[in-house]
């Protein structure tokens, strides 16, 4: 954690928490080292511990940094099954911390940042990748709160790209003839979706709190990117680490390799983290969940992650 930035107004942030919370004086507050994207900080009492998460000050990017919409996303979904932290109050007045913010329950445990996951012993990075995998399959079975999120309007892949490429194009960096071809590289590849749920958007260890002493996810963190969308962006996404040499930080071809770079090699032999990604998510189509992937993800030599050879032209694994 960090200390404590000055645009947080203490004196205000004590007087609404006391209206809002009854919390009588003033929190020890730090800021986490992660979650830069909307600041979130630890408010320590001698008996509570509160988390608040903030938009950042400044002029924002259009429909950037919502967290009143996170906030009602994550308030939509308590109930559900999903682990979700418990949300406490929203606050849209900016004097407080720069901007709208909101207060949660604090989940004690263990966030893994490195999905090579250097501080987990050998023997539970599989078990920690597994339950990933089987969260998200759960949270793949939630039907999403249509008051929330929205009547569903498909085009997910064709309005992400889109949004995505705006940002970019609006943000004050260098221009990239690369960063241009890749955008209109993506503007053309888009699979026909067939089956819309709720999409997290940046599903990965650094965004889930495990338990302290085992591999259970005890939260999902981090809703700014949730909407309603092709399941299948989640799975890949999550996937994603089984392709990037940790060394360098890029792709360098779309197929796992075991060596000691990247994380297939310290999880687990082969693609068996990818399979249970896969394995878990066909379950949930099963049960009308999820559809099976097909032509979305590109795993090699797979086969058939259900173990049923006769399911296999459900599944389209590519080299």
């Amino acid at each position: 954690m960090t200390g404590l930035p000055p645009a947080i107004d203490l004196l205000r942030l004590e007087s609404y928490l006391a209206a809002e919370l009854g919390l009588a004086g003033l929190p020890a507050v730090t800021q986490f080292s992660t979650g830069h994207s909307n600041p979130t900080y630890l408010l320590e009492y001698p008996d509570l511990q509160v988390v608040l998460r903030s938009q950042p000050p400044g002029p924002l990017l259009p429909k950037a940094h919502a967290v009143d919409r996170e906030f009602a996303i994550q308030r939509s979904l308590e109930g559900s099954g999903l682990p979700v932290p418990k949300m406490l109050a929203l606050c849209t007045d900016p004097e407080i911390t720069g901007g709208m913010f909101y207060l949660m329950e604090y989940v004690p445990g263990r966030v893994l940042n490195d999905p090579w996951l250097p501080e987990v012993a050998p023997a539970e990075r599989r078990p920690v990748w597994f339950a990933l995998a089987d969260t998200l399959a759960a949270l793949h079975g939630v039907e999403p709160d249509a008051a929330v999120f929205g009547e569903d309007r498909g085009g997910y892949l064709e309005r992400q790209t889109a949004r995505w490429t705006k940002n970019y194009r609006a943000a004050d960096v260098e221009p990239s003839p690369a960063m241009d071809e890749v955008a209109e590289w993506l503007g053309q590849q888009h699979p026909t979706e067939s089956l819309h749920r709720i999409s997290h958007g940046d599903f990965r260890p650094g965004n889930l709190v495990y338990a302290p002493d085992r591999a259970d996810v005890r939260a999902i963190l981090d809703w700014e990117l949730a909407t309603t969308g092709d399941p299948c962006a989640d799975l890949a996404y999550s996937c994603l680490p089984w392709y990037v040499s940790r060394a360098s930080g890029r792709l360098s071809r779309l197929r796992p390799r075991l060596r000691g770079d990247r994380p297939c090699s310290r999880i687990a032999a082969g693609d068996a983290g990818v399979r249970r990604s896969l394995r878990c998510c066909w379950r949930a189509g099963e049960r009308g969940a999820a559809r099976p992937v097909r032509g979305a993800l590109h795993v090699p030599h797979c086969g058939d992650p259900g173990g049923d050879q006769a399911q296999g032209d459900r599944w389209q694994c590519l080299e």
